[in-house]
């Protein structure tokens, strides 16, 4: 039966991966993966919903073969990325004078809810970052639990994501095509900060960068709880068609290079090696210098790690556990070297949490599945209420399930 499992689909500008995993004593255990190229998505968007359908299709009925589980009407979460993304950080105090109840909770989230989203975009996910008693007194406190406490005000601060109305739409229309059933719609670097991130690192403000084949996702965590999301429409094609350009060969060709030789450690090799490639029009062998290659490689990846640099210092926020990479194109050797480097804070290549998920290790310890394993853990926060009634559940499946809407 599909309702024993959680399904996760991640629609990417490359590839769609669909996961299969289970709860195995309080973990959960991937059971069954696959992959195809995807079709009609550009930068993360869907652009044609009737080939992502297809595509979506296709790998479902694999993933099922290869878990001999017969996955058709099944619940999934999917990712989104959005250009269009907008992020509201706010909070309003609400007058107490008493005990803290369930309800006075709530409220105190409803006032902090009400903002205005830009014109044409939906919200995706609401999150209680923490709670603050009495702010502005000298007996203030923060907290993630009020309910009970004496308060003179309760304050909610919230991080409220919005995205396009059409791109949610084209998500769950792909998804009814794909007759599969209710759908949670996450969106990428929140789902990946479940499986590459930990409460510490989000306590202490960490910023998780998820280097893509067509944008870049980052979130940032402070204080438990998140404070920052954006997107970058840069990411591994760009370095692909910076080589292309550079040499003059196709973009086949480019990515091979780019796979086989392409490095961005700081260090250069001790020794010059020339490389075997196919120029466009020109059907003869030609050599290049692996040194030119590294140079057009690391200067691409400098740029990315630019535009991302500037985002994230125009907010000043304070990143004590640092940056944590994961996707595709962090694979590259010496990429958490060189964004160290680029951003003067410490880096370092996420590594998928085992404590809460585990499989294959050629799977779970792969960055290119970010995406996929994240979204198989999100059980998000989107009301307090929502929490507290998911809380009261037994099992992590439980919880997961409980975030899912209907078409």
């Amino acid at each position: 039966m599909a309702d024993e499992f959680i399904i996760s689909i991640d629609i990417g500008t490359s590839k769609t991966v669909v996961m299969v995993a289970e709860e195995v004593k309080g973990k959960l255990q991937v059971k069954g993966y696959a992959e195809n190229p995807s079709l009609g998505v550009d930068k993360g968007l869907i652009t044609d919903i009737d080939l992502v359908s297809k595509v979506i299709k296709k790998t479902m009925k694999e993933v099922g073969e290869s878990c001999d589980r017969n996955l058709s009407n099944a619940n999934v979460s999917i990712n989104i990325s959005d250009a269009c993304l907008s992020v509201i950080n706010h909070s309003s105090p609400l007058r107490i004078k008493g005990k803290i109840t369930k309800n006075k909770v709530i409220s105190a989230i409803e006032l902090a809810s009400a903002v205005t989203i830009p014109a044409n975009n939906e919200e995706l996910h609401s999150v209680v970052n923490d709670f603050i008693i009495n702010d502005g007194s000298p007996d203030s406190l923060v907290t993630h639990q009020p309910i009970g406490m004496e308060a003179q005000t309760l304050k909610a601060n919230m991080h409220i994501v919005s995205v396009s109305e059409r791109n949610v739409e084209n998500v769950m229309q792909s998804i009814s095509k794909s007759d599969l059933g209710a759908t949670q719609i996450v969106l990428d670097s929140m789902a990946i900060s479940e499986a590459y991130i930990s409460k510490e690192e989000k306590e202490n403000g960490v910023c998780l960068v998820d280097i893509g084949a067509g944008v870049s996702n980052f979130s940032i965590f402070i204080k438990g709880g998140l404070a920052y999301s954006a997107i970058v429409p840069l990411g591994g094609n760009k370095i692909t068609e910076d080589i292309a350009y550079a040499f003059d060969t196709s973009l086949e060709q480019a990515e091979s290079l780019k796979i086989e030789h392409g490095h961005v450690q700081v260090s250069l090799p001790k020794e010059d090696k020339l490389i075997e490639f196919f120029q466009n029009h020109n059907s003869q062998e030609r050599y290049l210098s692996s040194y030119d290659l590294i140079e057009v490689v690391k200067k691409s990846y400098s740029k990315l790690f630019s535009d991302i640099r500037k985002e994230i210092n125009s907010k000043k926020y304070n990143l004590k556990a640092g940056f944590v990479l994961t996707g595709g194109a962090s694979k590259i050797p010496g990429c958490a070297e060189l964004f160290m480097k680029s951003t003067s804070t410490k880096t370092k290549l996420g590594r998928v949490n085992e404590n809460r998920i585990t499989g294959n290790v050629a799977i779970i310890s792969n960055p290119i599945y970010a995406s996929a394993l994240g979204l198989l853990l999100y059980e998000g926060n989107e009301s307090y209420l929502e929490v507290v009634q998911l809380s009261e559940k037994t099992g992590l499946l439980d919880k997961i399930k409980g975030k899912f809407r209907e078409f």
